[in-house]
């Protein structure tokens, strides 16, 4: 499943002390990816990660990235500047980004098939 909010800044001391990965959000964030990009690579957010018991996962080839993410960032985006073209307000405002992904987390996906809310730990591997 899913799990965003929108960042103004790209300070990770800001993530990490305003608890964007916890707020507003009752879902259990058990593990965190990303490719090797140093946006996150600092001790502040490594100590967040681990007072919070989320593994961080990251590729080791630099020229591999996150695709899962990436096919996610875009599929996401894109649905953004639909509703952005079709209300003519060019502002993620009103909860817009999370009406979205939890529209997106109630979909059905043919690669897993079955919807994002659906996984549970025993029903990975289906």
């Amino acid at each position: 499943m899913c799990i965003t909010s929108p960042l103004t800044l790209r300070l990770t001391e800001r993530l990490g002390n305003s608890g964007m990965l916890r707020e507003k959000k009752k879902e259990k964030i058990t593990k965190y990816l990303q490719d090797k990009g140093k946006e996150y690579i600092n001790k502040t957010f490594q100590k967040f990660l681990k007072e919070n018991n989320i593994t961080y996962i990251h590729t080791h080839n630099p020229d591999i990235k996150c695709s899962i993410v990436e096919r996610w960032q875009r599929t996401i985006k894109s649905k953004l500047f639909k509703r952005f073209t079709h209300t003519e307000q060019y502002r993620c405002v009103d909860g817009l980004l999370d009406d979205i992904v939890d529209a997106y987390n109630h979909t059905y996906h043919r690669s897993i098939k079955m919807r994002p809310v659906d996984v549970t730990p025993d029903r990975v591997l289906e």
